[in-house]
């Protein structure tokens, strides 16, 4: 297998995770909060990536995490994780998938603009 299929099949693999997210997220969200759901899928996904990077013997927090920088990074993607997570919640899937797969032509052709 090339490395072009490999990386292929990576793509293939994690779009479909994120389709399995999407719908887990829809569902948890006609249970309990948006906010909730957020937290635990956050939770969730610190988890994950401790042990990742433990097995990997990287630090899970970096120095260069704690940077001015990277604070307004995740401040950024908190506010577009919440209201992606709410047109989830209240729109159909499909939508939803449309609009985040449309968001970058969206950046670019803002950044174009200024």
């Amino acid at each position: 297998m090339t490395d072009n299929q490999r990386g292929s099949l990576y793509m293939v693999a994690s779009m479909a995770g994120f389709a399995v997210e999407d719908m887990l997220l829809t569902s948890a969200s006609h249970v309990m909060p948006v906010g909730q759901v957020l937290v635990l899928m956050g939770a969730l996904g610190v988890l994950w990536f401790a042990t990742l990077a433990r097995r990997a013997r990287q630090p899970a927090f970096p120095m260069a995490l704690w940077s001015r920088t990277m604070a307004l990074r995740s401040a950024f993607e908190l506010v577009g994780r919440l209201f992606y997570a709410l047109a989830l919640a209240l729109t159909p899937l499909s939508v939803a998938s449309t609009i985040l797969q449309a968001t970058p032509l969206v950046v670019v052709a803002g950044a174009a603009a200024i």
